[in-house]
């Protein structure tokens, strides 16, 4: 090994040579203390940095290729780890460090394994997959936890532009990711924190009764009689996709008329009691007449022992055929709430058979009660006699 001292310069580098006899020579610098060149037998020179840790070791870490990198920045690079090593820094054991660190798509791998997979429903988790899948991967995918700042957020959800919501969606998976970073040890912040959420306007599209009866007539004599039922269900109960799709033949009494929703097929993790109705229980009872005694799902998958996931493509078709284009799945939901508010039901009662914890969920219908209470203000009026015309006469 060939050791000697001079002044590393871009003309002292360009003209040293390559060792004959040894795999490599270090060339140091007079300016700097471990600062040097690394020169290998193939004629690759690469600035290094050699210097001693706190516990007297000898470490050497390399600060770049020459070319890559001019002499002087390397020296200057050189000057702050030699600062940064007196007072004790291992600049070697950083950068392994910071090499080795978990990256965003070590985080969503792991955010999806040891949390999502255990504790969302199957929707819920199908979302977050698309959603990594669509933006965070492609965007920071290599990026280091460590590295991902509040303005990588900012940049990330303005890169979508319009889609307002979907932002809001993204910025709240990612916070929930960096809490779990945080609380695994590989963070100490969560930079989502500070970013100002998009002002949201909740969506109300209700099946009119014009649109209700079209649809109905649509699926009488549609092929697709099982998708069909799905759709019926899902109006005369207005429960969610996911949970009529998962609907387990254990868990309906046919003779008492009610659904039992376990816990962990509700968005609120709780079991919900759910009284069906005579029309929910004369479809339920068709099917379970056609259904194997074995059979498991409500509305078995074409996977044995597994329940459909999904009724999209159909709903898509159908609705297009019913002139409803607008309409989503969770409208249903949404149509069945309506209907019930308009004919007089209270919110309360509403509020229970939607499953909702807290009163506020369900007020986002109250104004759908006017028409209601202007009927019941009008019998008042009808059965004392009274009307407009008395006044006008008085």
């Amino acid at each position: 090994m060939i050791n000697h001292r001079i002044k590393l310069t871009k003309r002292a580098v360009d003209q040293a040579s390559a060792p004959i006899e040894v795999d490599q020579a270090f060339i140091w610098d007079t300016d700097v203390s471990g600062f040097g060149l690394r020169i290998t037998k193939a004629g690759t020179k690469s600035y290094i940095f050699q210097y001693r840790n706190a516990s007297g070791r000898v470490k050497r870490k390399t600060i770049g290729k020459h070319g890559a990198i001019t002499a002087e920045n390397a020296r200057q690079i050189a000057r702050e780890w030699y600062f940064d090593a007196k007072k004790g820094g291992d600049p070697a054991a950083d950068a392994r460090s910071a090499r080795d660190a978990p990256s965003i798509s070590d985080l969503c791998d792991d955010y999806l394994s040891r949390h999502a997979q255990r504790n969302k429903r199957a929707r819920s988790l199908e979302g977050d997959i698309d959603y990594i899948n669509r933006f965070i991967k492609p965007a920071w995918g290599r990026k280091k936890v460590l590295e991902v700042s509040l303005a990588d957020v900012e940049r990330l959800a303005a890169s979508l532009g319009e889609r307002k919501t979907t932002a809001n969606r993204l910025v709240s998976l990612l916070s929930k990711m960096f809490n779990l970073a945080r609380k695994w040890g590989w963070s100490e912040q969560n930079p989502t924190e500070g970013w100002q959420k998009n002002p949201e306007t909740k969506r109300e599209r209700y099946l009119s009764t014009e649109e209700l009866t079209r649809l109905l007539t649509l699926l009488e004599d549609h092929p697709n009689q099982r998708a069909c039922y799905i759709v019926r269900l899902l109006l005369l109960t207005g429960a969610r996709s996911g949970e009529v799709l998962g609907m387990k033949w254990s868990n309906v009494d046919l003779e008492l008329g009610r659904w039992i929703k376990p816990a962990h097929t509700t968005k609120q993790k709780r079991t919900e009691i759910i009284p069906l109705s005579e029309a929910a229980l004369g479809l339920l009872r068709e099917l379970r007449s056609g259904a194997p005694v074995e059979a498991i799902y409500v509305f078995p998958g074409n996977s044995l022992g597994k329940p459909m996931t999904t009724i999209k493509t159909f709903w898509g078709q159908v609705r297009r055929d019913a002139g409803i284009n607008d309409v989503r799945l969770h409208d249903l939901r949404h149509t069945f709430a309506s209907h019930l508010v308009s004919s007089g039901q209270s919110l309360e009662t509403i509020g229970r058979l939607l499953g909702h914890t807290q009163a506020q969920t369900t007020a986002r219908y109250a104004h759908l009660q006017d028409d209601a209470l202007r009927k019941a203000t009008n019998l008042f009026a009808s059965a004392s006699g009274y009307t407009a015309k008395n006044h006008n006469e008085n």
